[in-house]
């Protein structure tokens, strides 16, 4: 029996995966979002201890179509998560320097500009709808975490945002 804990060991599963993925980069590269979504975004989620029935890909909402996925715990919706293809980047900024993980929403909004913003509004949308307080944006390779629900007396901007890319 091991002696790691759950965090060491999804660590070590992410660093296998990831050396699995660097040997078949062409094949994730040229992915569409639903084969990113299988091939990347459903292994990573199992490797962190996810179990394929407590994320639902394609869950309906009542107003604003389809989240990518509903992750639940003990069958309550815990966090959504919004896909995008691998090869689309979120045009990490050039002129700008990431130098922390921690940013507010406007920041990132500002810095990634149109295409990240958009998407920022539609996961917003969906945690409202599924009444999900945080939400990840991902293409596979980049990994955004937001709290889109804010606090009373608090906007969407000023919440915090971890960026792994």
């Amino acid at each position: 029996m091991s002696n790691l804990s759950l965090k060491e060991v999804a660590h070590s599963n992410l660093k296998e995966l990831t050396k699995l993925y660097l040997t078949k980069e062409d094949v994730i590269h040229s992915a569409n979002e639903a084969k990113t979504r299988l091939i990347v975004i459903d292994e990573v989620l199992k490797v962190l201890g996810w179990q394929s029935n407590e994320f639902n890909p394609e869950t309906h909402t009542s107003t604003n179509g389809y989240v990518d996925y509903l992750l639940k715990y003990n069958n309550s919706p815990k966090l959504v998560i919004e896909a995008k293809k691998i090869g689309l980047t979120f045009f990490t900024p050039t002129n700008k320097s990431l130098t922390n993980h921690e940013y507010t929403v406007s920041y990132f909004k500002q810095a990634f500009k149109s295409h990240l913003t958009e998407t920022i509004k539609q996961a917003s949308s969906y945690c409202y709808d599924c009444g999900v307080v945080h939400a990840v944006i991902t293409n596979g390779a980049e990994w955004m975490v937001f709290q889109l629900i804010p606090r009373p007396g608090k906007t969407v901007d000023s919440m915090k945002g971890v960026y792994f890319g």
